[in-house]
């Protein structure tokens, strides 16, 4: 039994704590056709991301996924604070 715990190898607990990443609130100007026009809405979502360029990418890919009969006019992201 003891030598099972001598040569278990450590690990470091660092490693296994969430590592910290700044909050982005990411804004689009998102439109749709209707049979009457074309309508345009603005949406916002909080993500948590390394770099202004992700929040981006995971917003876009996150709306072109779930609103397929929309496009994105506009993004704009702006840093929040730390998670």
């Amino acid at each position: 039994m003891e030598r099972l715990f001598n040569d278990d190898t450590p690990v470091h607990v660092g490693s296994a704590l969430p590592f910290e990443r700044p909050t982005w609130v990411v804004t689009c100007v998102l439109k749709r056709q209707e049979i009457f026009g074309q309508v345009s809405s603005e949406a916002s979502y909080e993500v948590a991301a390394r770099t202004e360029e992700s929040a981006l990418k995971s917003v876009r890919s996150f709306v072109l996924r779930t609103m397929p009969g929309c496009s994105i006019e506009s993004m704009e992201a702006t840093r929040q604070g730390w998670r």
